[in-house]
């Protein structure tokens, strides 16, 4: 039977002086390294929410991280994951009619497909439902 595998730190961003002081000491006994990521910044007070999504150079950004992040992890052991433990565009339940509307499919793909390119195994979004965003709408 397979043993379960320890998964850690799920930290709110990737922080590299932080991972480059932690992984050389866990790096025999974690299975997997985890974090949040929140490329598109708060959901209130954002008015151009909508063109960042659209701004390609926007979403370079994140992917880069991304690359950072699993460089940085195979770097210390060739067995780790990484994972993109949770994300949902913009934080603090995201924005309204933005980030629970079609247009965040644009960064959500784009994360998608440049965090599993960039050696990530897992990615969990923040939410299918509730907030400002959902994928999926209640109300239908």
């Amino acid at each position: 039977m397979p043993m379960p595998k320890l998964i850690a730190t799920d930290q709110i961003s990737w922080e590299q002086d932080f991972f480059d002081e932690l992984l050389p000491l866990v790096s025999d006994i974690l299975d997997v390294v985890t974090w949040h990521n929140y490329p598109l910044g708060p959901g209130y007070g954002n008015d151009d929410l909508d063109t960042d999504i659209m701004t390609a150079s926007y979403h370079d950004s994140f992917i880069a991280t991304a690359a950072t992040a699993s460089k940085t992890v195979k770097g210390v052991s060739e067995s780790m994951e990484v994972w993109m433990g949770e994300t949902g565009g913009a934080y603090n339940s995201g924005h309204n009619e933005t980030s629970n509307a079609f247009i965040d499919a644009f960064w959500y793909l784009e994360s998608l497909a440049g965090f599993a390119a960039n050696g990530h195994t897992a990615f969990c979004r923040q939410t299918f439902l509730g907030g400002n965003y959902e994928l999926v709408d209640k109300s239908t």
